[in-house]
């Protein structure tokens, strides 16, 4: 079953069972509005992080110069840690002042949270200018 020779019996069914599966979820993804808000609310939130990652890479300009598998996948993961350590560090801030603010009586909409709860600035550091 290793194989993946075109004239293995079991690959090529094996395939053929992988590609109907393939355009069973592929139709449900078509007629489904609320799977596709769903699919792309996380695809959102997966580039979101993606693009934080890239932000906090400092080192070298976030190139990973090892051509090791084991050390590229280490990079990445501390990487990742990094993120999350400044996301949950930074995070609790905002969502308190927030709560303070609603009971106050201040009503937000879901644009308003992303903005005031985003736990990093949009730009790098390297690329703000300096005050004049």
């Amino acid at each position: 079953m290793g194989s993946n020779s075109k004239r293995n019996q079991i690959y090529r069914a094996f395939r053929e069972v992988g590609r109907a599966v393939a355009t069973v979820q592929l139709l449900r993804f078509i007629s489904d509005p609320s799977l596709r808000r769903r699919v792309t609310a996380a695809t959102n939130k997966v580039e979101s992080f993606n693009n934080f990652t890239d932000w906090l890479a400092f080192c070298n300009g976030g190139v990973i110069a090892e051509n090791d598998p084991a050390e590229q996948e280490k990079a990445v993961k501390l990487t990742s840690l990094l993120a999350n350590c400044v996301i949950f560090h930074t995070d609790p801030g905002p969502h308190e002042h927030r709560a303070e603010l609603q009971a106050e009586g201040w009503q937000f909409t879901g644009e308003d949270l992303t903005a005031i709860c985003r736990p990093w600035p949009e730009s790098h550091p390297t690329n703000i200018s300096p005050p004049v």
